[in-house]
């Protein structure tokens, strides 16, 4: 009986952690020129963390990594809608057609935000070089 109650409540933590997951959603691309922009949504997100972000090409049905992107891409997108990601097929598999390319954007880790705070000690330097008077 004790291994069902352990199972139960194990189940039932590791169905939170799963529905509270981050996720990409509402991925969107449109094709100009040899540019691709794409826009997605990341939710379910905590303002405390920062998240990776990979962009990925699916060509007859493989993904391929996209390194040369630029936007809201790498480690550091915090969650929010509307991100915005650009790429340039001229840089990257410019042996494929667009046309013949899907997109999807992943996330796969978050990362705790780091607090910039500012000393006391750059505070009073910047005081004694302002009133400082040759």
């Amino acid at each position: 009986m004790r291994t069902y109650k352990f199972l139960t409540i194990f189940g039932l933590v590791l169905l939170t952690q799963i529905s509270l997951a981050q996720e990409v959603s509402n991925v969107n691309w449109e094709v100009k020129k040899d540019s691709v922009y794409i826009s997605y949504d990341l939710i379910n997100t905590s303002e405390d963390f920062v998240y990776s972000i990979k962009l990925f090409s699916i060509i007859k049905g493989y993904p391929h990594c996209l390194s040369r992107a630029s936007g809201d891409i790498g480690r550091q997108v915090s969650g929010g809608e509307n991100k915005k990601i650009t790429w340039s097929n001229s840089s990257e598999l410019s042996t494929y057609r667009l046309s013949d390319m899907q997109f999807m954007v992943k996330v796969f880790n978050k990362t705790k935000k780091e607090k910039v705070e500012v000393s006391d000690e750059l505070s009073s330097s910047k005081r004694i070089h302002e009133n400082y008077k040759p």
